[in-house]
Parts: C-alpha cells; structure tokens; sequence
C-alpha cells in the first residue's frame, strides 16, 4: 500500500483483552472510528472490506495485517527491544546473595532419601490442604522447566474446588525468575515477550475462557506451537522504512512448562491432548479439610515457617542444572504398551509425557543419580515408580481409557441410587445428588465417552415448547477399564518378561 495514498491508523486498546478503538484516516479526514475485536479475523477483515469500500485505493487485505500489526504495538512491552533476558544470570546473583544457612538447607534436602515426602509436607505447609496428587503434579511440572521437553497441565474441576489456588500457591514455592504468571494471555502475549524470557520458564496461567469457539482456538495456538515445538515464530506485516508494507519474522525461543485451571468438562481437543488433565477432589472430606486449614489460619493456630520454606524452595530450584537424562528402561516400556492391536493414536502424545515425568523427576534427584559416561543423569526404578504412581489415572485418560476419580465416584453413587429410574435425565440425578447443574452435565460426558452410559429415548418428559433433555441409561461397560495403563515397576522390571497380558483394555 502506497503511502501517497495517505492511510494512517492509531489503535487504542479497551481493556485486557483484544478490542480497540480504531481510528482510520484518508489525509487529515477522519474517515472511520469504531471498537474492533482485532483479535477476531471475521471482524477485523469486516472492518478493513468496510474502509476498502470507502477508498478504492485500498487493499483490504493489507489493511486486515496492518490492523493486526497495529492492535500488538501498543500492548508489546518497551524491554522487547531492549537486551536479550538471561534468566540463568538472574538465578546465579539470587543465588549468591542466598545466606549460608539456607543454602546448606536446600542442599540437604536434595540429597535426602526421602525428598518427595518432604516436598509434600511443605506443599501443606505453605496451606495446600488435601490434594496429594495434583499439588505433586503441579509441583513436577514447574520441575519439568528444565528440561528439553516441558510438561503440559490442565487442572480442572468444579467452580470453588480450589484449582486455581492449588497452582498458584504451589508456584510460589518456585523462585520469580523461573515463573511466569499469566491471568490473562490474548493471541500474540508470548510473541512479543522480551526476547530470552521464556527460555525454561514455567507459565502459570490463569482460569481458560469458558468459550471453546473458533476464536479461543486461534488464542491458544501460540501456546501450543510452544509446548509442542519449544519455538514460536510468527511472520506479520508491518511498514518498513520505505514505507512499504513489508513481512517480518518474530521469534520466540522456549521451551515452557505450562499449567492452567479450568471448570470445563470438555476442552479444546488441540488443546487437551497436548496436556496433562488432573481432576481437584470433590468430596465432602476435601471440603472439611480445606475448611479446617482456613479456621486453624484464622485462629493463628498454624506454626510452619512459610518464609523458611519459600526461601529454602527457591534456592533448592537455584541449585537444580540442565543435565540430559537418560531412560535406559524407555524401550522395554515402549514394548509393554504397544502390544495391544488396537493402539489409540493419543497414545503418541500420552507416551512422551511419561517420560517426560521420568526425566522431571530423575532431574529433581539429580544429586542422589549415577551419570553416565556422557555426564547425563540415569532415571532408576525408583523414578519410574513415581511416575506411574502420579500420572497411572491422568495418562489413562489421556489414550480414552479411564475417565478422572470425581466421575468414578458418581457412577459409583448412581449405582446406589434407589430412586433412580432405568432412563433417567441430569434433573433426576440432581434431585439425590447435591452438585451443580455443569457438574453433573461433566461427568455424564465422561462417562458416556467410555460407554458407561448410553443415550435413551425419554419417557413422558416433554417440556412445553421445547426438546426433551437428554436421557441416559446404565450400560454393563462399567468404569475399570484403563486403571492399569501404566505397567507397575515390578511388571517393568521383572526378569525373564518379554510381554505384558492384555496392557491395554481396548473400547469394543
């Protein structure tokens, strides 16, 4: 587009997300001024076809980019141009100017025996109540940073079950440098970071957007271009110095660990198979439990040092270095799982997140491993045994066998229901059953996807003017299906095993 032509645009974001004011001139003639969604491509190529029509000098394609390019500037940060981040650099002067005792502290307790244990009791003492497993989850995948090939999570459950502050309260047991924390990330956040800030840096990301539409795919693809390939690059069009409009290709080195909470039930699947899914703990005893830390906070009854052990967790992730590690069992656990004839192709992405655990957690016993001749750290058994003991249910349902605890403990609570009929809707069970209407509108999807439950024609439940809900009725599948995905380390390890019976209970 030629600048004779006289075209100039000034873009001025309205809130956090990607709506702006828009103002077009033709000379000095304000031509248009109107809110646009820019990070909608329906509506800015809407807006471009609209001024393209009023200037016939005018491309609207190129006007579609130069919106695009317009609605980042204002939101990039002023350090993207300044000096490349060196986050090592950061950690190293943090760690020099750590005091004496709580360096040897934290060297301590990498070299203890029993280092997972101890991690889980101050992931309760900083006042994670409850959730063994996922705050252990979370834990590893802030771990995971330091490695070639991060891990991916995706925390979900019920609206209040604690998600988010799981996460976040297990994120500040990580040094600053090291964490990212996003609420909010609209489609070109992670381009336009300074460049070297997302090198082994754990994303912390806020609750995802109920939305699950065309846009929020489009939103999310940074993120999984950086979690598949640890690289974003992004080609955009911009005015260069001749005033032509000219591309210009931006790059944005990872790798990332990522982690996000979310009430859906169902998530994007470009999304969901590039994660790790672990369910919060709905029941009424969690419920007590959390109650019961929140009144012992309030009372000043709780005597844990949170500073001391923050203090002594940032320097222990100081003190963690990038060495490669090596699974010399990988193969022989490749074998085990690919016998079944019948291999889901999530399998593909479900099997690198194994050992991806593997690697996290041989990487956090770094100082407790043998190496090898090349220097690189060897996962033993013992890693292995604690991979599977994590992820055995999340990796399950990861290939679509298994479904997640909350909604094996409702089809448990439906099989004992007296008063459910053979067909039976959401407002039946709801009726018994105290949760919400979204809730119980999740689990029945997963246990429906597993065949569980199938489908079933109403009976008399004709609403006035509308469809009837949806009805369902039990089915002889059942739930146990995928519990045993994950060979244990005895079938892993045992002498003389070639094969596993049946590793896989393949869907009919």
């Amino acid at each position: 587009m030629d600048d004779s032509i006289g075209l100039s645009i000034q873009c001025s974001p309205i809130g956090k997300g990607t709506k702006a004011a828009v103002k077009v001139r033709f000379g000095s003639a304000l031509i248009a001024h109107e809110t646009v969604d820019l990070g909608s491509e329906k509506k800015r190529c809407d807006f471009a076809s609209m001024i393209a029509a009023k200037q016939p000098d005018v491309d609207a394609d190129e006007l579609s980019q130069m919106l695009l390019q317009a609605s980042d500037e204002p939101r990039r940060p002023a350090a993207a141009a300044a000096d490349e981040v060196d986050l090592d650099s950061q950690a190293q002067a943090a760690l020099d100017d750590t005091p004496h005792d709580i360096k040897a502290d934290a060297e301590e307790m990498l070299l203890s025996p029993d280092l997972l244990e101890r991690i889980a009791v101050d992931l309760v003492d900083v006042g994670i109540a409850g959730e063994p497993e996922l705050s252990a989850i979370v834990f590893m995948t802030g771990v995971s940073r330091l490695l070639d090939k991060p891990l991916a999570l995706i925390a979900q459950g019920p609206s209040s079950s604690g998600k988010s502050f799981v996460v976040e309260r297990t994120a500040t047991l990580f040094p600053p440098e090291s964490v990212l924390l996003a609420k909010s990330l609209t489609p070109q956040a992670l381009v336009y970071m300074p460049s070297g800030s997302l090198r082994h840096r754990w994303v912390v990301a806020g609750e995802r957007s109920r939305v699950e539409d065309d846009n929020t795919a489009e939103a999310t693809r940074g993120l999984r271009e950086m979690i598949s390939s640890g690289k974003l690059s992004k080609l955009i069009a911009c005015k260069g110095a001749s005033g032509q409009i000219e591309s210009r290709l931006v790059e944005q080195d990872g790798p990332i660990a990522y982690v996000e909470s979310t009430t859906l039930s169902r998530i994007f699947d470009e999304d969901r198979n590039r994660c790790l899914v672990v369910n919060t703990d709905e029941r009424s005893s969690q419920t007590r439990a959390i109650m019961q830390a929140v009144a012992q906070a309030a009372a000043g009854l709780l005597t844990a040092d949170r500073e001391a052990i923050v203090a002594r967790h940032h320097c222990m992730q100081r003190l963690l270095v990038r060495v490669p590690v090596v699974i010399p069992y990988a193969p022989r656990l490749c074998d085990l799982l690919s016998v079944a004839a019948d291999l889901p192709v999530e399998t593909r992405r479900a099997f690198p997140m194994v050992l991806q655990m593997v690697e996290a957690i041989a990487l956090l016993h770094q100082r407790q491993r043998e190496r090898d001749g090349d220097g690189r750290i060897i996962a033993t058994a013992a890693d292995y045994g604690n991979a599977q003991r994590l992820l055995s249910k999340a990796i399950a349902r990861s290939v679509g066998e298994g479904i997640g605890d909350p909604a094996r403990r409702f089809y448990d609570r439906l099989q004992r229901l007296d008063e459910l009929p053979e067909v039976f809707t959401a407002a039946d069970i709801r009726r018994q059953i105290r949760a919400s209407r979204s809730t119980v509108a999740g689990w029945l999807s997963e246990l429906s996807d597993i065949g569980a439950i199938e489908l079933a024609e109403p009976q008399d439940r004709q609403p006035r003017g509308g469809r009837p809900p949806k009805a369902y009725r039990l089915t002889d599948r059942g739930v146990d299906a995928g519990e045993d995905w994950l060979p244990s380390v005895d079938e892993l390890f045992a002498v003389g095993k070639t094969n596993r019976t049946n590793p896989m209970k393949v869907l009919s």
